[in-house]
């Protein structure tokens, strides 16, 4: 036994299959057993997570000849489960939902195909854990429409103002609000900027009328001439002074000519494009510059209809070559459209389109704290070469990515944009940032089913680990859309059944090993619940934890529900978020928490929930009476354009015990009318409110006992909503997690549900 054990491998050493190699199923124990010998006489140590600190995982430059890909999946400590997947014969359609996720219930393509398939399913437990984002258009912006939306699956709703008008999107963003009050299910929202985009100017008509605009034939082999817009009525025409009659396309940049070089390819097409529309798309090759004007040579034939954009593509196969424009990447316009949308909504995320740099994301974010949105997060959309050169500091400076992969496929070789899509999500894993992809379902724009590249394409999308879909023309302008949103969710569930579960965990873990050699705690504590969910047969990880303040806001700290998540658990994530209460020159109280619960709607595996209040939200409306700060139920001043009222009052009321429902309308700075005479009471109360003076913020009040964390009283609310809403029902097992004190101690236990 002694020899046997010097021959062991080292536990923390991981069985590599070399993907050059041809092993087949049967030889694959011997070819694993060798490695494992072979592991023996290596003198590298290997971290707890299984992973070496030096392994190459992503690729060495953006497009080199190099690309190393980070596998989907790994041996978890020399583990082979093949013999276990394919043994089973139990039906999936005989199980539960939790219970399709084991490893021994996978590929079994009877059970697969048996009745009682999750598509179109009410029950909670089948709700796919990857979310769903719906662009806001023509077809999906009333009240009903959203209705039908919310209750196919949509979990994100994205207003995009590269297009339209402030007043246009608040009246679809109102209806949404009232469609989420209907449904009494959660929402989170993105404003999706315009930024640095180049589009063809249409002359002086609104841009309501662009798809009714006469269409702009081009036939492959014509010339096409790129001018600047001289004249704000300049629209295009066909110029037949030429020998050739030429289509003049005036643009919106008027220094094009700088960018483009002869033999550079330019793509003109429909806003939100796709391949699958018939001629909707235009491919020019640049022939001469004359002057400011750019010359072009149509390579395909089109019919270009609506708001046409203008994507200059990269002329370099492995660098970034191409001259950048010299617009703002947050423009004046996308200014305007903050403060009219973004800071009277409070959205979610506000969407950095064409993001180039951590410089963007630096100056977007100086923005948006001068508006007021402090608490709004940054989507960055990667969609261009240079974007994927930076990607790494774009995803350290952002809040979560957005993959476009409309334009990046253009900006990027063919051959080598899917290993590139797969490294970005391993990156994203790897930083705890969620990442939404885009161009999924083209062909549902106008057929009732996608073919079946895409519905594979979803499936492939969700087993590499993306936290979103996001519906762009499908829901924007397509004649499906609640089809489309319920087929992504379908597709998304089924391939969650199979998902590696374990095999992510370990890879995920390893990922951390690759900048540090150990894990942060709180990196350990979150790996450790998902690790004990996993071998106790957990159904859900409640994680309660306190809501974070402007200090911790400002710090990039990811919240603990967003750890948890990380890690791919097999059990679905209920993140419980309590509201903190924190005041600023001691008359200005801010209540933190609502956006925080909403953002986590693109999180993929996390249902959040906001706390109904309590006695820490409880007493400070209270103490804010008494000092005739705020009174409670009647209109108060307040920082925003409306003010809070009784009817707000009754929202809080009506949805603060529902899970899924949207929490209290976004946090008030409630502001203070005080005269002298309440000066005295004002400074009396402060010691028991524990207030300080100044510009400083502290957390008001104190935590009580029965608030504190491990105490008892939160965790039974958490447990009385997870039960309350079918995700968890009596006899089955939790993992609790709970995140409450100052200094973020996180207490992790098992229990039953009784």
């Amino acid at each position: 036994m002694a020899g046997a054990a010097a021959m062991s491998p080292p536990a923390s050493a991981p069985i590599r299959v070399d993907s050059s190699s041809d092993i087949d199923a049967t030889s694959y124990e011997e070819h694993a057993s060798a490695q494992q010998q072979d592991a023996t006489t290596t003198t590298t140590t290997m971290p707890a997570g299984g992973h070496s600190p030096n392994e190459d995982y992503f690729y060495s430059s953006a497009l080199g000849p190099r690309v190393t890909l980070m596998p989907s999946f790994r041996r978890s400590q020399g583990e082979l489960r093949t013999k276990d997947r394919v043994q089973s014969s139990t039906s999936l359609a005989q199980m539960r939902g939790d219970d399709v996720n084991r490893p021994s219930q996978r590929y079994q393509l009877g059970s697969i195909l048996a009745p009682g398939s999750i598509y179109g399913t009410s029950d909670v437990r089948s709700r796919a854990y990857t979310k769903v984002s719906v662009t806001i258009g023509p077809e999906s912006r009333s009240k009903q429409q959203l209705v039908a939306l919310l209750e196919a699956g949509m979990n994100i709703a994205r207003f995009d103002f590269s297009w339209g008008t402030p007043e246009y999107h608040q009246e679809a963003h109102d209806n949404l609000v009232a469609a989420m009050k209907q449904t009494r299910k959660l929402c989170a929202t993105i404003m999706d900027l315009k930024g640095p985009e180049i589009a063809v100017h249409r002359g002086d008509a609104p841009w309501y009328e662009f798809p009714n605009l006469p269409p702009l034939e081009v036939e492959s082999g014509d010339i096409v001439r790129l001018v600047p817009t001289i004249d704000p009525t300049d629209k295009p025409y066909v110029d037949e002074t030429h020998l050739d009659a030429q289509l003049v396309l005036p643009l919106t940049y008027d220094k094009f000519a700088q960018m483009a070089e002869k033999g550079d390819e330019l793509f003109i097409g429909r806003y939100l494009a796709t391949g699958a529309e018939t001629n909707a798309s235009l491919y020019l090759r640049v022939v001469e510059i004359d002057g400011d004007d750019v010359i072009c040579k149509a390579t395909t034939s089109a019919s270009l209809r609506g708001l046409l954009t203008v994507f200059h593509m990269e002329r370099s196969l492995s660098g970034c070559s191409n001259a950048q424009n010299d617009l703002e990447t947050v423009t004046d316009h996308d200014i305007e459209d903050l403060r009219a949308f973004a800071a009277r909504n409070k959205v979610e995320y506000v969407c950095l389109s064409l993001t180039r740099s951590r410089k963007c994301i630096q100056r977007l974010r100086e923005l948006l704290d001068s508006l007021n949105l402090n608490e709004t997060k940054i989507v960055a959309k990667v969609e261009s070469r240079i974007g994927l050169i930076n990607f790494e500091e774009i995803i350290r400076a952002s809040d979560a990515i957005f993959i476009s992969r409309g334009n990046l496929g253009l900006d990027t070789p063919s051959e080598k944009f899917p290993i590139l899509l797969k490294s970005m999500l391993r990156m994203c894993a790897k930083h705890g940032k969620p990442s939404l992809v885009s161009r999924v379902f083209d062909t549902m724009v106008e057929n009732p089913r996608p073919t079946r590249a895409e519905a594979t394409d979803v499936a492939n999308l969700v087993l590499d680990g993306a936290d979103a879909i996001s519906l762009g023309a499908e829901t924007f302008r397509g004649l499906f859309p609640e089809e489309s949103v319920r087929l992504v969710s379908a597709i998304a569930r089924q391939a969650e059944m199979v998902f590696d579960y374990e095999a992510e965990f370990d890879v995920v873990r390893g990922l951390q090993f690759i900048d540090d050699s150990a894990l942060s705690r709180d990196e350990s504590l979150a790996s450790s619940a998902v690790k004990a969910a996993d071998k106790l047969d957990s159904v859900a990880i409640i994680v309660v934890f306190r809501a974070s303040d402007e200090q911790e806001i400002h710090s990039g700290r990811i919240n603990l529900a967003q750890l948890v998540a990380k890690y791919r658990p097999r059990a679905r994530v209920l993140a419980l978020v309590v509201p903190t209460v924190t005041t600023e020159n001691s008359v200005h109280y801010h209540v933190h928490g609502s956006l925080e619960a909403k953002q986590l709607s693109m999180v993929r595996g996390v249902e959040p929930m906001f706390s109904p209040p309590s006695s820490v939200y409880d007493t400070a409306t209270t103490h804010s009476a008494r000092m005739t700060v705020v009174k409670w139920g009647a209109p108060t001043t307040v920082q925003g354009p409306t003010a809070a009222t009784q009817d707000e009052a009754g929202y809080l009321s009506d949805y603060s015990s529902d899970l899924a429902t949207p929490p209290p309308p976004p946090q008030r700075a409630y502001t203070a009318e005080v005269d002298a005479s309440s000066a005295a009471r004002l400074q009396e109360e402060r010691a028991s409110m524990d207030i300080s003076g100044g510009a400083t913020t502290t957390r008001l009040p104190r935590m009580s006992q029965e608030d504190s964390y491990g105490n008892g009283h939160l965790e039974k609310r958490a447990r009385d909503l997870a039960v309350q809403m079918g995700f968890v029902s009596p006899g089955e097992i939790i993992v609790m997690v709970e995140q409450l004190g100052k200094r973020h101690d996180v207490v992790v236990k098992a229990m039953t549900i009784e």
